[in-house]
């Protein structure tokens, strides 16, 4: 999962400026989109191609669609369990 998180935050540096490794536990499994991290909606639409693509996985509907793409660790448990099932 340390891989996981490693190419995560890669993204979030790149693509928004936010160094995840002094924040990361405190902002564990709050939602992006809420007040303590304060992300706006169209950054999770970033977030979800560039995920994606660096990953080579599908994002299912379904994970969107339940609110598990919307906390750091939901999004690190969405991509280990596609690239489990690759």
């Amino acid at each position: 999962m340390e891989h996981i998180e490693n190419r995560l935050d890669d993204i979030f540096k790149k693509r928004f400026g936010i160094e995840m490794s002094p924040i990361k536990e405190a902002v564990r499994d709050k939602k992006l989109l809420g007040q303590e991290f304060g992300m706006p909606p169209r950054d999770l639409l970033y977030l979800f191609f560039d995920v994606e693509e660096k990953f080579s996985i599908k994002i299912p509907q379904e994970a969107v669609a339940s609110g598990e793409f919307s906390t750091y660790d939901g999004i690190c448990k969405i991509i280990d369990n596609e690239l489990r099932n690759e």
